[in-house]
């Protein structure tokens, strides 16, 4: 698990993505979970509104486990068309 300030360039380092923008056009991404070779990273926005509130903070990380173990069982997606832009 990563907490970062710089949680764009984290996922970029993780995904290998050169443009990975975790602005959602109403708020940022707090948290992330990344399948990797054969584990999955998580990856929590310390810039966020996360940073300044721990129970946010505990609940975004219960929600990114849960990531973890839908990835463990190979249920996940790898495109997701609702989000924006």
């Amino acid at each position: 698990m990563v907490y970062t300030a710089d949680f764009d360039q984290a996922v970029r380092n993780v995904t290998g993505s050169t443009t990975y923008s975790s602005d959602r056009g109403t708020g940022v991404v707090a948290g992330r979970t990344i399948p990797r070779d054969g584990h999955s990273v998580i990856i929590l926005n310390a810039a966020s509104e996360i940073g300044t509130d721990l129970p946010l903070l505990e609940r975004t990380t219960a929600h990114e486990a849960g990531h973890v173990l839908l990835h463990d069982r190979n249920e996940y997606f790898n495109a997701q068309p609702h989000r924006a832009a």
